[in-house]
């Protein structure tokens, strides 16, 4: 399928009515009327999250990082990625496919060089890490 008509056939569904901006209003208005699912995700329900964010997550590569309908398409390896902050995997930079694997110590010294959360993993600092591309940066 070419890119264009990719853009206008598959990529709008979760842009359309009833897709992603459906999604992120209903999860909003269950922030204050389920207790049971402010549980399930860890918040206070009366300190619910500032901002509901809404992503177009699929399989494909096709159209990264474009806008469709207001909302964001990643690739579902994107935020894989961003959440087990793997980005050191996504190269060799340690020659781990010409020789032996390192050890731990060397593997988690490699991670801390790499890692999109030096500070500690955040739900705002994985936004903005996806958002912002950094899982892709100097590599």
């Amino acid at each position: 399928m070419a890119a264009a008509d990719y853009r206008c056939c598959t990529r709008p569904r979760g842009g359309r009515p009833g897709g992603c901006g459906l999604r992120t209003d209903i999860v909003e208005w269950a922030q204050g009327a389920d207790p049971e699912f402010c549980e399930a995700l860890g918040f206070d329900r009366a300190q619910p999250p500032e901002r509901v964010h809404g992503w177009l997550v699929e399989t494909s590569i096709e159209s990264d990082h474009e806008r469709f309908s207001g909302f964001l398409k990643v690739s579902l390896e994107e935020v894989i990625v961003a959440l087990h902050d793997d980005r050191g995997l996504l190269k060799d930079p340690d020659g781990l496919l010409s020789r032996p694997p390192p050890t731990e110590t060397a593997f988690a010294d490699r991670q801390a060089r790499t890692s999109r959360y030096p500070a500690r993993f955040s739900a705002d600092r994985f936004v903005s890490v996806v958002e912002g591309e950094l899982v892709w940066d100097a590599l």
